[in-house]
């Protein structure tokens, strides 16, 4: 299997609709109990469609603000909606806060899946939120929902902040309770001409909305089931609180901030629902006043997510920063290491070859000038000969030149110089480079070295019959390479010497970019990396 070793990505600027990608359907399959609806959904989910993510953006904001606007408007004309004080303010708030909780995480690639499930949340919300409208069916639709609104904010939280269920016991939880609670609600609903339940919303009774979905009966044991009802969401809102509690003292410095403000919600949002519904016989007073701190909890709930999300990436930015410091350190060093041992290189090359070839001319021109009187002819043949010398030597030092800057690349830019790297090589090599323009000299430099580095790996390591090719391109703020052979390749997993991928990612991070290198024994190594231009 192939490996990539290095950094690299593509621009976060498009959604791609597909279970791994798409946080609606990701999740929906995730949760989904059935197995033909689980497979349903994922079959939906492998048609990959990609949109650019602005209109994704437009869309769920667009989509969240009618949403809000036709509940606000329908609880502004029922003046039964309850609390009365904030019937309207409750309601839009809830819908609104989900949705630009929602789209504040969808723009990090990180908390992309978060954002797309508390979007869903909140046009979720404005279905069950219509309990507080006097339209027969709207009030009857909202009634029906209302019974899974406590799963639907009990998995934001618990799934916060990756948007998925952190462990085995947590998806058994919800799943257990979520079946149930979609078994028995309904019945309920199907069965009382009043809403089975007063909850801070729903608080009409008896004079609410005609039942449309009432089927004529009621059922003896309603009051067992309404307490079943009741017992599973105090439950579910407990659980949900020690699960939270219980990953914010575990999880990491980052991941533990972020679940700091989402516990505290989680612990509310239980001590409420407990009050709520074990002690239904408060004073109206008390019940208004208890009822309107519950919205205002529901409103503050995704605030906690967003809060959360936000100091994620504070964190998260802090600790990457404090990594690309060390990095960056480690990377001087290595360099300032590189060029020692270069200067060294340089140095030996100099003793070792020209210094040698030099003092070699010297003595052979003055055997020349002694015999020059007594043997003319002897002293042309001599001095022709350190001419030819002298040709070995120029030669040895334009090569030596060329380790150190190449000309060519000063004078005829990063195309030429790759293409007259490629026409040395003992191997084949095959450089394109259309469209490119000058860059400045660091970036030219950091490029044609790193190349130049994988086209050396490829003639001491591709083996017998391999072949490599160069490209580049240029794309509008940065430039793109790639260096790919058909050679033997490696493992990057055996701990072998790879002081040349290092040096060839010093170069490249240098000015800002970034290289990947991908390889498996038997299938060849490809080096690849972009560099800002603009």
């Amino acid at each position: 299997m192939s490996r990539e070793i290095g950094l690299g990505g593509r621009p976060h600027n498009h959604v791609v609709l597909s279970p791994a990608s798409s946080p609606a359907l990701g999740a929906a399959a995730n949760v989904a109990s059935a197995g033909w609806l689980r497979r349903f959904l994922r079959t939906l989910g492998g048609l990959e469609i990609v949109v650019p993510r602005r209109w994704w953006l437009w869309s769920a904001g667009l989509s969240g603000a009618l949403a809000a606007a036709g509940v606000g408007y329908l609880a502004a004309v029922d003046s039964r909606a309850t609390p009365r004080d904030i019937a309207v303010v409750g309601r839009v708030s809830i819908i609104v806060v989900l949705v630009a909780a929602g789209l504040y995480a969808w723009t990090s690639k990180t908390h992309e899946r978060m954002g797309g499930l508390l979007v869903m949340a909140g046009l979720f919300s404005s279905v069950w939120l219509l309990n507080g409208s006097d339209d027969p069916l709207a009030f009857s639709a909202g009634v029906l929902a209302s019974g899974l609104a406590p799963v639907v904010f009990c998995s934001l939280m618990l799934m916060h902040p990756a948007g998925e269920l952190p462990s085995p016991l947590a998806r058994r939880l919800l799943a257990l309770l979520a079946g149930m609670l979609g078994l028995v609600w309904p019945v309920l609903v199907l069965t009382t001409v009043q809403p089975p339940l007063q909850t801070p919303l729903l608080r009409c009774a008896p004079h609410c909305p005609r039942n449309v979905f009432f089927v004529g009966f009621s059922l003896a044991d309603a009051p067992v089931l309404k307490l079943a009802v009741a017992v599973m969401w105090i439950g579910l809102a407990w659980g949900t609180a020690a699960s939270v509690l219980r990953r914010a003292r575990s999880s990491p410095a980052p991941r533990r901030h972020s679940l700091a403000p989402v516990s505290w919600a989680a612990i509310g949002y239980a001590l409420f629902t407990t009050a709520e519904l074990a002690f239904p016989g408060l004073g109206s007073h008390v019940a208004a006043e208890l009822g309107s701190a519950s919205v205002e909890l529901l409103v503050a709930l995704p605030l906690a997510i967003l809060a959360g999300l936000g100091l994620e990436r504070l964190f998260t930015l802090e600790a990457d920063l404090k990594s690309s410091t060390a990095d960056l350190a480690a990377s001087r060093i290595r360099l300032v290491e590189t060029a020692y041992a270069e200067r060294q290189r340089i140095e030996r090359d100099l003793h070792d070859s020209v210094q040698q070839d030099l003092v070699g001319l010297r003595i052979k021109l003055e055997l020349a000038a002694e015999v020059t009187k007594d043997d003319p002819g002897r002293s042309r043949q001599m001095v022709a000969a350190v001419g030819r010398q002298m040709d070995d030597v120029l030669e040895a030092l334009r090569s030596l030149a060329r380790g150190i800057y190449p000309s060519v690349l000063d004078e005829r830019g990063l195309a030429e110089a790759l293409k007259s790297a490629a026409r040395r090589s003992p191997r084949p090599v095959s450089v394109d480079a259309r469209g490119l323009r000058r860059y400045p000299a660091d970036v030219e430099v950091a490029v044609y070295f790193c190349c130049l580095e994988a086209i050396q790996n490829f003639v001491k390591h591709a083996g017998d019959g391999a072949a490599a090719a160069v490209r580049l391109r240029h794309e509008p703020t940065r430039l793109w390479f790639e260096v790919s052979d058909s050679g033997a390749g490696f493992d990057p997993d055996e701990p072998k010497d790879r002081h040349g991928l290092v040096n060839m990612r010093d170069r490249i991070e240098a000015v800002g970019g970034t290289l990947s290198v991908i390889s498996s024994p038997g299938r060849g190594t490809s080096v690849h990396g972009t560099v800002p231009t603009g």
